[in-house]
């Protein structure tokens, strides 16, 4: 009978503890896709954060608490495949506010080292351990994240979006005499493998609209860079915006494996952006007649001198003045 009420003290003393961890509320936020090196994971689009909130004793926070380590490992099929701590050699969390919140580098340096995951099923989980009246005890429960990696051919990626220039932005002719930045987002997630990205430029002609444009014209600029998400086009157009022309433009960018098969939706291309050039205009020509002078009178037997100035005269060209006098006569 003694064994047995030994026994029946054990359990209820368990459970007690097991329901007052002092670390609680513990949420950890990746994508359900992440990349497969978690070396990728301390910033971008799969950034890891954690969080935990701990219980307050008379409004302080637990001694335990400050002083307790963080064991961060990624499981699958319930076996540890990547974290190189254990309970016992987990690192200190530093938890030293009621909430504590760990994102970026800071979240996955508590793995102790960077792998890359094949494609397949997985869990994060994250557990706080302390000091006990008998060693180290959990101060948490475990908490896990499932996700999964995907393969190359699994993987669902955005397309880049364009970002400059704008759509709808408007340039002058000077603009274009000067080198272009083109810049646009990346393809989400970062592919293992190298992205090209294909920036193209068509000039549209009268009555046509952007899409009518890509379709018949061929591009005035074809440009491919590898993993930059931003080049300079210098040289855009070459001649004059005459008829049938227009200084109107449409631009995107397309990611092409190395294969060069499109990477993410819509073909991986960008939205079309378009952009417009406003011709510069030249300042007023202004002739000014200096001699012989208005009202002045010249004798038959003189030979005078014409004078003038030319305000704003166009450069790099030859200038030509034609004379024409007029005799005027009296009327009888």
């Amino acid at each position: 009978m003694k064994k047995l009420f030994t026994l029946f003290f054990l359990v209820i003393t368990v459970q007690v503890i097991a329901q007052t961890y002092p670390i609680t509320g513990i949420t950890i936020s990746l994508p359900a896709n992440p990349d497969a090196n978690t070396a990728n994971w301390g910033s971008g689009a799969a950034l890891l954060t954690i969080t935990a909130a701990s219980r307050l004793n008379n409004g302080r926070l637990d001694g335990r608490v400050q002083e307790s380590k963080i064991l961060v490992g990624i499981k699958k099929g319930g076996a540890k495949i990547c974290g190189s701590y254990t309970s016992s050699s987990a690192p200190s969390a530093n938890f030293n506010t009621p909430t504590k919140v760990w994102n970026g580098n800071n979240a996955t340096s508590f793995l102790g080292q960077a792998c890359t995951l094949p494609p397949g099923d997985y869990e994060l989980t994250v557990q706080f351990f302390g000091s006990g009246v008998a060693g180290l005890v959990p101060l948490s429960e475990e908490k896990s994240r499932p996700f999964s990696i995907k393969g190359e051919d699994q993987q669902a990626y955005q397309p880049p979006q364009a970002i400059i220039p704008a759509n709808g932005s408007l340039l002058n002719e000077t603009d274009l005499k000067k080198p272009i930045t083109f810049r646009w987002t990346p393809v989400i997630p970062k592919p293992r493998e190298t992205v090209t990205y294909r920036i193209r430029v068509w000039q549209l002609t009268v009555g046509q609209t952007g899409m009518q444009a890509m379709q018949v014209n061929q591009p005035i600029i074809t440009k491919d860079v590898d993993n930059l998400t931003q080049t300079i086009i210098t040289n855009l157009l070459t001649g004059p915006c005459k008829p049938p022309y227009l200084c109107d433009f449409v631009w995107n960018v397309q990611a092409l494996n190395r294969e060069g098969k499109p990477i993410g939706g819509n073909n991986g291309t960008s939205e079309t952006f378009r952009f417009i050039v406003q011709p510069v205009n030249d300042p007023p020509s202004i002739l000014t007649l200096i001699s012989p002078a208005k009202g002045s009178a010249i004798n038959a037997s003189d030979k005078p001198k014409f004078t003038w100035s030319h305000q704003s005269s166009p450069k790099g060209a030859p200038t030509f003045y034609k004379i024409k006098i007029v005799e005027i006569k009296e009327l009888k």
